[in-house]
This record gives C-alpha cells, sequence and structure tokens, in this order.
C-alpha cells in the first residue's frame, strides 16, 4: 500500500475509510429523509445527519465521492419543509425559529457542494 501524504487520509488504507464514513452518511440521511416523510413526531434526525455529511464535505472537499446531488438535497430540503409544516406546533415555541434557521443554513451549505450532475 502506498503512501502519499502527511494528513491521516493520505494512504491507500485509509482512503478507504472516508469513502465508508461517506456512504454512512448517506445511508443514515436517506434512512431519516423517509422516516420524516410520514412522521408527526415533533423531533428529527435528519439535520443532524445532514451536518454530519457537511463536516465531510468541508473536510474532504475535493474527493469525488462526496458530489451530493442537488435534486437529492432539494428532496431533503422539500420534506423538511413538509415536516415542519405538520409538526411546527408541537415544537416547544422557543426553539421553532431556530431549528428553522438551522435548516436552511445547512441546506444552503449544501447546495454548494451539490452538483446537477446524476451519474456521479
Amino acid at each position: 500500500m502506498r503512501v502519499y501524504g502527511v494528513e491521516p487520509e493520505n494512504n491507500e488504507m485509509a482512503d478507504v475509510q472516508t469513502k465508508q464514513y461517506i456512504k454512512l452518511a448517506l445511508k443514515n440521511i436517506e434512512e431519516n429523509h423517509e422516516w420524516l416523510k410520514t412522521s408527526n413526531e415533533p423531533y428529527q434526525a435528519l439535520l443532524i445527519h445532514l451536518d454530519v455529511l457537511l463536516v465531510l464535505c468541508r473536510r474532504f472537499p475535493g474527493d469525488e465521492s462526496m458530489a451530493v446531488k442537488t435534486p437529492h438535497v432539494k428532496e431533503w430540503e422539500n420534506t423538511f419543509n413538509d415536516w415542519f409544516k405538520r409538526c411546527e406546533k408541537s415544537i416547544p415555541q422557543k426553539y421553532r425559529a431556530g431549528i428553522k434557521e438551522s435548516a436552511e443554513g445547512i441546506f444552503a451549505e449544501l447546495y454548494t457542494y451539490s452538483t446537477k450532475l446524476m451519474w456521479i
């Protein structure tokens, strides 16, 4: 196996591990996205999984497997917004605006990493 730099991921064995974390983040996003489509609960985990994906995007911006597809981001955003409209009154009032603002920031940043190319 080859070593090609000083960063923790700069060897062929570790390089594969970053892709595994990316796959896990996307799997968790999809699972939580599906649950959120029909949930009437005042809590959700989608935003934390999206935030973890952003951490990976920031840390490994050149990794081609980080090409988050714009249509997926839009679908995640629409699902979150639909859930928020359904459950807003069940969320404690003092947190509503902050949760919505947090979500808007996460989605805005995800769009900066997204691509319209569907084959990536």
